[in-house]
């Protein structure tokens, strides 16, 4: 049977433990400066804000909703914790986001086994973990879902509510046909009569009658942990001399490099963690510059490893373990390849040297970090709710309390309000809210307004302190 786990608020936990002051806090993930929700705080779903709304909307609903952006690699590493307890449970793992992972369970009772991991996978990542069992992983993530937990004499109901859109295995061309039918759900696909279902979708006929079935066809793979070499060596005392470490390495290079070669791989990562008394353990790892499978290449890379290492308690066990297997050596992409976690060591090496030639040459000033430059923004043309998104600064009269009365936007090209240009009036002010954005540590907050004027038409206007900003038109 496929247990399914879905941990939905793991990304807000993580943001909460780095930034606690979030605690309690209306919270959400977004995926682009102005894309779709990814995850939902509980306090911000009590207004209603869901995950796939976009955060204009959201912020329209709750004022003081704050937006981060999703940090898909910090999720992932703590997610790993979770992974790490699931693959006690079951051999095939197959992690599909930090939200989700899929187990094949095996023997009797799944459900009430995959329960109670629930439960220890609640306390390890400190969030709420729902769980579903199938026979299917369509079947399972559906019964998470939901909260039916075991699917079992229940498919027929669950895969009704299926909305096509989220079916991955389906061509964009069929979710198409499907959306001019006035089909949403599977459900509704599956109470179509065969022929003409086959009429309508052709050779996919038989894949929307596979999965009404819950035949989805995905087997689960076996993922985590990562697969790898690994050779260990534990010393019958402490050891302190150097030579004995180094020969303890080179006997795990070499018994490593024999497993590469015999089953014709090659590895292009490796990973040494050095065990000493007390309970204390250091960890290097590298992604090496070329796949290499030599006992000779093994061992230098496990000896850079070590050189790096700052031991100073005796040493009880080494543990060296090559990662990043493939069967071909693959040499040309090195040249491109930065591995997960970044430029390898060589491909460091050389950027150093290069940028102290260019610096002893030409100046200090003559290279200029990427960090310090402006980053890319996605552009707004006219794909914005009011017609035309905008960043126009615009002189503006309020009243005594504040809101605005007339707006006066400035010539092309004006560089103050010396050489003022259109005036429009405020007839009417629909809304009005305010929006907190968090950067680098920082939180600001501006006041919204969408107001009507004459003669232009629909205006958002945006307040950060004395400074008014046109954000939307509708002309």
């Amino acid at each position: 049977m496929v247990a399914c786990f879905v941990l939905e608020l793991i990304g807000v936990a993580c943001e909460r433990a780095r930034l606690p002051r979030l605690m309690g806090e209306p919270l959400a993930l977004s995926a682009g400066e102005d894309g779709a929700l990814c995850a939902v705080s509980t306090e911000a779903r009590a207004y209603g804000i869901r995950p796939g709304q976009a955060s204009t909307f959201a912020r329209s609903l709750c004022q003081g909703l704050i937006v981060l952006p999703y940090d898909r690699e910090t999720y992932e590493a703590s997610a790993e914790a979770v992974w790490d307890a699931v693959s006690i449970e079951s051999s095939t793992v197959e992690p599909v986001c930090p939200e989700v992972v899929y187990a094949w369970l095996t023997g009797a009772r799944p459900f009430e086994r995959a329960q109670v991991l629930a439960l220890h996978l609640g306390e390890i990542a400190g969030v709420d973990v729902r769980v579903g069992v199938g026979r299917s992983k369509l079947l399972a993530h559906q019964a998470a879902r939901t909260g039916a937990g075991d699917a079992c004499g229940r498919e027929a109901s669950l895969l009704a509510q299926v909305r096509l859109e989220d079916l991955s295995l389906l061509p964009p061309k069929v979710k198409s046909r499907a959306r001019q039918l006035g089909l949403r759900t599977l459900g509704e696909i599956v109470a179509l009569p065969a022929a003409e279902m086959d009429r309508q979708f052709k050779e996919a006929g038989l894949l929307l009658r596979r999965l009404g079935a819950g035949e989805d066809g995905d087997v689960v793979k076996p993922l985590w942990p990562r697969p790898g070499v690994e050779y260990d060596i534990a010393f019958d005392e402490e050891v302190i001399d150097a030579s004995r470490i180094h020969y303890a390495l080179g006997v795990c290079a070499s018994n490593i490099a024999a497993t590469l070669n015999k089953d014709r791989i090659y590895c292009r990562h490796l990973a040494l963690i050095v065990y000493a008394d007390r309970g204390i353990s250091l960890r290097g790892e590298e992604d090496l510059a070329g796949p290499v499978r030599e006992p000779c290449d093994v061992e230098r890379a496990a000896l850079r490893l070590l050189g790096r290492m700052k031991i100073e308690r005796p040493v009880t066990r080494l543990s060296l373990k090559a990662g990043h297997l493939s069967v071909g050596s693959g040499a040309q992409l090195t040249l491109i390849s930065q591995g997960e976690s970044g430029p390898t060591f060589e491909q460091n090496e050389k950027l150093e040297a290069a940028q102290a030639h260019m610096k002893e040459k030409y100046g200090a000033g003559a290279i200029i970090p990427g960090a310090l430059l402006r980053r890319a923004q996605r552009i707004h043309l006219w794909t914005y709710h009011l017609g035309q998104m905008r960043n126009e600064p615009v002189d503006v009269v309020t009243d005594e309390i504040g809101d605005p009365l007339r707006i006066v936007r400035r010539e092309r090209g004006a560089h103050s309000s010396a050489r003022p240009g259109a005036l429009y009036e405020v007839r009417q002010i629909q809304n009005c809210w305010r929006e907190t954005d968090w950067s680098w540590g920082n939180l600001s907050e501006r006041v919204c307004f969408r107001v009507v004027t004459d003669p232009a038409g629909l205006y958002e206007l945006h307040r950060a302190g004395t400074q008014w900003l046109l954000c939307g038109v509708q002309d």
